[in-house]
């Protein structure tokens, strides 16, 4: 009786930390993205030397890599709902993940070219063979690609999991 006490017990504080954790991790979701679009428009925005047009351009090169950010983060809370129902090793686990993938791979091959874009904006108004466009390629464009190797494994445990799981349900 007291290590079925201790169980339920156990239970109801993973419940409570797990609702802590989702809380936490909404929370921290909104202010990166709050502080992402803040910095975009302080940049383009409150900039005097840029045109009107140098502007619209900056907000919607920024504008897309924001969306496919906001996305993949928008389906890291959906995977952590499939995960706090305790459908892990499910199809819509695996289709929430892949979303997860697409959306962070996109993004991580954006970003390269908004990078480019952007020196393209800057000199956008010099004259004709003063306009600079460099591709620019650095560590933390490595790091991205190291998180979606990590990601990519993930996805492969879990279709993993999920064939030994119908395989499971198939034996009698």
């Amino acid at each position: 009786m007291f290590f079925l006490r201790m169980g339920i017990l156990m239970a109801d504080r993973v419940e409570v930390a797990y609702r802590w954790w989702c809380a936490i991790l909404k929370v921290g979701i909104f202010l990166f993205f709050a502080a992402e679009v803040y910095s975009c428009l302080y940049r383009w925005i409150d900039s005097p030397h840029f045109s009107v047009t140098q502007r619209l351009l900056g907000l919607a090169i920024d504008g897309v890599s924001l969306v496919l950010l906001f996305a993949s983060q928008l389906s890291v809370i959906k995977l952590s709902r499939v995960v706090r129902s305790e459908r892990i090793f499910s199809h819509d686990a695996m289709r929430q993940a892949r979303g997860v993938f697409i959306y962070f791979l996109a993004w991580t091959l954006y970003v390269p070219v908004q990078r480019t874009l952007e020196g393209l904006v800057f000199t956008l108004h010099n004259p004709v063979g003063h306009r600079i466009l460099a591709v620019v390629i650095g560590t933390p464009d490595f790091i991205r690609v190291v998180i979606l190797a990590i990601l990519a494994f993930f996805m492969f445990v879990l279709q993993r999991g999920i064939d030994l799981s119908e395989e499971q349900s198939l034996t009698i």
